[in-house]
């Protein structure tokens, strides 16, 4: 170990380049050779304790220990697949229907980044997304997202252009979401944003609305056209009174800022008579459809055309 903190320690002396002071730094991992081990398995464990020495800070060594290898493995796989997946056909968008709930209209759809790794097979967000905002991904992972849906919007409006026109819908249906507890991160940063948003048309969401712990005031100065009912109120509804208390708040306050709801995480028909009589608008969940791939979204906007409402249960992935 001493001569490693040597080895970082002398990486970290001064250099001149170009006439400028440059301090650089080095990270390392440290793994022991065991009984059979090879030249690639030992690598691979020194570089599972290089990168947490480097989320750790950098500047500094870790040692590899033998609890850390499945989940610290599994995270490194990630990270590099990660890196790649923009242009490798690694992520994929997956569009869930949100309706009208008291007609069972369909409105739109949310889309929603799905991940397929080569080894590890199909990932959720909560794979991914958290490795993403640790290395500084996520904006190039929300731009991603939000140009194949443009993308897939662009193509499902010139092939139901004519229907559209004569029910006078707007061409124009963008609506950005920002959690409750990143919008008043840093507020005027966001109040900046949003606001610019709304000057090219887009529409704003606050997704997961009554989970942080935000001011009333600063919410009410910023752009905002729906409030998204977090789908842990939702479920409870009809066994937790203060879930449904929460969701007629909910409902009272998006009313008084002239802004409308969605419900998230919708599973059972009592749900909804809860939420249409708290008056919440519009809905998604599993009681609807499942996030759906391009094709089976298609197949749903195509019974919505038909239908002109989007029947629960019967819309498969």
């Amino acid at each position: 170990e001493s001569l490693v903190v040597e080895i970082v320690e002398v990486v970290r002396s001064p250099i001149n380049v170009a006439n400028r002071q440059v301090v650089p730094s080095a990270s390392a991992g440290v793994a022991f050779a065991g009984p059979g081990d090879d030249s690639g398995g030992l690598l691979r464990r020194a570089d599972i304790a290089m990168y947490q020495a480097k989320r750790a800070g950098g500047s500094q060594f870790r040692l590899f220990r033998g609890e850390q290898d499945h989940a610290a493995q599994r995270r490194l796989d990630i990270e590099i697949w990660l890196r790649h997946a923009f242009t490798g056909g690694g992520l994929r968008v997956a569009y869930q229907p949100i309706v009208e709930l008291h007609s069972g209209r369909l409105e739109g759809f949310e889309a929603l980044v799905r991940g397929n790794h080569p080894q590890l097979g199909a990932l959720s967000p909560a794979d991914f997304l958290p490795v993403a905002a640790e290395i500084g991904l996520m904006p190039e992972v929300d731009a991603w997202v939000l140009e194949e849906g443009l993308r897939q919007c662009a193509r499902w409006h010139r092939r139901f252009e004519v229907v559209m026109e004569r029910s006078e819908a707007p061409a124009n249906r963008l609506l950005l979401e920002i959690t409750e507890s990143e919008a008043l991160n840093d507020l005027p940063t966001t109040e900046a944003l949003l606001y610019g948003m709304r000057e090219l048309g887009a529409r704003i969401a606050i997704d997961d609305f009554g989970t942080g712990y935000s001011s009333l005031a600063q919410l009410a100065t910023l752009p905002i056209d729906v409030l998204k009912i977090d789908q842990r109120f939702v479920q409870q509804l009809g066994s937790d009174a203060r879930s449904e208390e929460m969701v007629r708040l909910i409902v009272s306050l998006a009313h008084g800022m002239r802004a409308t709801t969605v419900a998230e995480g919708i599973e059972l028909g009592e749900q909804v008579v809860t939420l249409v009589g708290s008056g919440c608008e519009s809905g998604q969940g599993y009681l609807y459809a499942p996030a759906l791939s391009e094709d089976g979204a298609l197949a749903a906007v195509d019974r919505a055309v038909a239908d002109q409402r989007l029947t629960p249960t019967t819309v498969a992935a």
